[in-house]
């Protein structure tokens, strides 16, 4: 995971078009700081049409749509869309990747103690 907003000549106060644009041109799948928060960290990620391995993590997971559609399904085979401007909070410990059909950009608000798990409990997806 790199820090992209240093490495790169933009501003630090990005509008939503300039975060699509920027994350548009992001490699595929991979995390790009865009801030580091208190106990967390905010990230930007570009996620095209194809397939993706599931992920768990300890602490609750944010995503933000800034631009196109996600599509997250569980282990057990829930499925939430959420296009631009829709946020989804996932549980802990629920395994989840996304949808092979996604095109989106994606700003995931994580805690910086966050560690993948080997184990899930009670898989839970939902939109706001």
């Amino acid at each position: 995971m790199s820090n992209f907003i240093q490495k790169t000549p933009y501003k630090k106060n990005l509008t939503l078009h300039e975060l699509s644009h920027i994350g548009r041109s992001l490699e595929a799948d991979k995390d790009q700081l865009v801030s580091a928060l208190t106990g967390g960290n905010m990230l930007l990620t570009h996620v095209p049409k194809g397939i993706y391995a599931f992920e768990l993590h300890a602490n609750t997971e944010f995503i933000f749509c800034v631009d196109g559609h996600i599509i997250l399904e569980t282990d057990q085979d829930e499925m939430v869309l959420a296009n631009a401007g829709q946020l989804i909070e996932i549980s802990p410990q629920t395994r989840h990747r996304f949808g092979a059909q996604s095109n989106a950009v994606i700003m995931t608000i994580t805690q910086t103690k966050s560690e993948t798990l080997s184990a899930i409990s009670s898989p839970t997806l939902s939109t706001h």
